[in-house]
């Protein structure tokens, strides 16, 4: 594709992000990663091609708002890092070449789901080496706030979560533990 022109590279990426957002399974995750890691490179040799690549139309990227196939590919390649918790030392990484604004927000709502102190060190110290400085501070902040303030009067138990100790409401084990990330 590279050696026919512009137009049959995008094409390629195009075609490629719609059958990396389809696929399942262990077949996404190796597709994924390849998409991703492609686009990257294209990113970095051709930006200009990277500005014109469109998101997949079946899955138009609206659930991060108006976003390029980059920054498309890389949230759904870290949300996937999230889900398995062996792939968790990854996470820092892919989330940092976001932008700072999905960057911060996709960072914060996976670390709602780590409980561990080893696992809380880990991730902690991955978004100080990889995030602009600064950074790790405001995803603490949100971290903290959503446990404060979410799931006050609906509360759900986010995966992984320790149950709450005898005598104390859930709701307020969890304002107890967001103390963990200050």
């Amino acid at each position: 594709s590279f050696m026919i022109g512009g137009g049959a590279v995008q094409e390629y990426l195009e075609e490629a992000a719609v059958l990396a957002v389809q696929l399942r399974e262990e077949d996404e995750a190796s597709f994924l990663r390849f998409a991703v890691h492609l686009v990257l490179y294209v990113d970095s040799v051709f930006p200009e091609l990277s500005t014109r690549l469109a998101v997949p139309a079946d899955d138009d990227g609206t659930e991060y708002g108006e976003v390029t196939l980059r920054e498309f590919l890389l949230l759904r390649y870290a949300s996937f890092l999230a889900s398995n918790r062996n792939l968790w030392s990854q996470v820092a990484l892919y989330a940092s070449l976001l932008s700072n604004q999905h960057m911060i927000d996709m960072y914060a709502d996976f670390l709602l789901q780590v409980h561990g102190d080893a696992e809380r060190q880990m991730t902690l110290e991955q978004a100080r080496e990889f995030f602009p400085e600064g950074a790790d501070i405001v995803v603490l902040r949100n971290v903290v706030r959503d446990m404060i303030l979410g799931d006050q009067e609906d509360f759900t138990r986010i995966p992984g979560e320790p149950l709450a100790p005898s005598g104390i409401s859930p709701v307020n084990a969890r304002l107890m533990r967001s103390i963990h990330w200050m």
